[in-house]
């Protein structure tokens, strides 16, 4: 089974066969809602704290949707600390950056879900 494959089919999978022999971290934006500031800015010193605290030198960074702008950022930051750069369902533009369609779209669904 190809990798790409692999994720789209069971991501567990893949994130037991990408740890096989070595440590695996993960880190997200979701595990605090009580922040000051949500922003790239501040995401990216979360992943640098967390980095520090490992106390790892130098690793591959695997960035996974919206963690693909945070890892390009600590990329740019930090490139000495990173042996590669794995990047994987990104995109180029945010959600407020895109089309006005796309834009109302958006708000129409930020709306249905703070309704319930």
């Amino acid at each position: 089974m190809g990798l790409c494959r692999e994720v789209m089919c069971d991501p567990r999978r893949w994130c037991v066969r990408c740890a096989h022999k070595r440590h695996l971290y993960c880190a997200d934006q979701l595990s605090d809602w009580d922040v000051d500031e949500l922003s790239l800015d501040a995401w990216v010193s979360d992943l640098e704290s967390v980095v520090d605290a490992i106390g790892i030198k130098r690793f591959p960074l695997l960035g996974v949707s919206q963690g693909c702008a945070i890892s390009i950022a600590y990329a740019v930051r930090h490139p000495e600390r990173l042996s590669h750069l794995i990047l994987y369902g990104g995109f180029a533009l945010g959600g407020f950056k895109r089309s006005p369609a796309e834009q109302e779209k958006r708000k129409a669904m930020g709306t249905l879900m703070r309704l319930g």
